[in-house]
């Protein structure tokens, strides 16, 4: 049984080890876009992280190529996103002095 549903039982530390030692990680282009949209100190420590296992990272062409076309927009949407907090902000003060 154990052999036929391997992925239900938990891994030992030692097996958790080795995957981390010798594994290798393959990022998507959502984890590399995902990145512009979390807080500076996230983005940080992820990136910390990845440079710790940078020989056991593989970035494929495609995924690269998703990344580049993709950062631009992912980026104005996050702005935008900041701006109409700001407008709402604007708002919600400009209502709050006249009551």
């Amino acid at each position: 049984m154990r052999t036929k549903l391997k992925e239900y039982i938990p891994l030992s530390d030692d097996e958790r080890r080795r995957i981390w030692n010798e594994g290798v990680f393959v990022l998507d282009a959502n984890a590399l876009l995902n990145m512009c949209r979390y807080s500076k100190q996230s983005s940080d420590e992820l990136l910390a992280i990845l440079k710790t296992h940078k020989d056991n990272l593989w970035l494929p062409y495609q995924v690269a190529m998703e990344f580049f076309n993709n950062r631009i927009s992912v980026i104005e949407s996050i702005r935008k996103g900041f701006d109409g907090l700001l407008t709402n902000v604007q708002k919600w003060m400009i209502y709050s002095k006249r009551n």
